[in-house]
């Protein structure tokens, strides 16, 4: 599954290249930023070391906050292991990667390997016409019908960074991830760090759909964005507005601002390869599948499923509430590096 757009596309995700953001990365998630001596054109890369009881490891990035530069594979994932090899005895090494490595690598460094995800992605070249021309014919008339749906619900999309909207959209997230996905939302001092991240051309931006009358929010998502790829980061909608499908509106919306800004693909994310209803939707945008491929030098990786995996810890999840879930969250994400 190594994807056509995934292959010309293959420097992308350069929001993540600042100094500054690794250093907030690094505080949120416990961990030592270290500098990769790259030089690359996108700005400055960073690894970052991982030390807690029982491990020492070096990786790329937590979770999948990361550039891809794949014509610089071989390199990063050398310096990686560089780096392992200098620290104590037994660290080790995982790097996440959009692009498979050469046997010849993977033999050389004796590194295992495991699939962590699918991502889907959506080209916009040629412009909103030749996008909309791409999106599945049932896509197409799903769309129409939400945005004629949201308009009807006098709905309008309102951009957000920081203040009062992004605590609201956080308060909708956690309650979302609690009762729809039983997942551990990550912690609101990441997407405070990420909408505080702004050079101009990368940024992260929240789109709400808020109602004009009242004022109150139905549902939003962050869009990371940088000059060639904008991606899809997070998402949620109150119970009470599911059946508008807040989500696929302001995607919609999302994409057309993306065409218009001059980016060349747009990121759906990751979803689990068990997750069948999310990937057909995402390939409905006219999205294209890659596989996304952990690498482990002194350990063996293993694919792990979000959306399946960790059952006892989603048993629990579903009765905490809220307020408990956001006070451990920080604590617990540092573990699920």
């Amino acid at each position: 599954m190594p994807g056509e757009v995934n292959a010309r596309f293959d420097r992308r995700g350069l929001f993540y290249c600042d100094d500054a953001l690794a250093a907030a990365l690094a505080e949120i998630y416990g961990l030592t930023a270290v500098p990769l001596p790259l030089n690359d054109p996108a700005g400055p890369v960073h690894a970052y070391r991982v030390k807690r009881p029982g491990t020492s490891r070096i990786i790329l990035a937590p979770f999948n906050f990361q550039p891809v530069l794949a014509p610089r594979n071989e390199e990063i994932v050398r310096r990686i292991v560089r780096l392992a090899e200098g620290g104590p005895v037994g660290t080790s090494a995982r790097v996440k990667l959009h692009h498979r490595l050469s046997d010849d690598l993977v033999g050389e460094l004796g590194l295992s390997c495991a699939s962590d995800g699918i991502e889907t992605l959506v080209s916009l070249e040629g412009g909103g016409d030749a996008v909309m021309a791409r999106m599945r014919p049932r896509h197409r008339s799903k769309l129409r019908a939400v945005r004629g749906a949201c308009a009807a619900a006098e709905l309008t999309v309102v951009p957000f960074s920081e203040g009062q909207n992004l605590e609201a959209f956080y308060r909708i997230l956690v309650e979302a991830y609690r009762d729809k996905h039983a997942m551990l939302p990550q912690p609101f001092s990441l997407f405070r760090a990420l909408c505080r991240h702004d050079t101009g051309t990368r940024r992260a931006v929240g789109y709400a759909a808020v109602d004009r009358t009242s004022g109150e929010m139905a549902g939003g998502i962050i869009v990371l964005r940088d000059e060639l790829q904008w991606c899809y980061a997070w998402g949620a909608n109150r119970a009470a507005s599911a059946s508008l499908e807040i989500g696929t509106y302001l995607i919609g919306h999302a994409l057309d601002e993306a065409v218009a800004a001059g980016a060349a693909v747009f990121s759906l994310g990751l979803s689990a390869a068990s997750q069948d209803d999310l990937r057909r939707y995402k390939r409905g945008w006219g999205g294209e599948e890659h596989e996304v491929l952990s690498y482990g030098w002194r350990e063996e990786v293993r694919a792990v499923d979000l959306h399946r995996d960790f059952a006892l810890m989603r048993k629990v999840l579903r009765v905490m509430p809220t307020s408990l879930i956001r006070a451990v969250s920080p604590l617990a994400v540092r573990w699920l590096v």
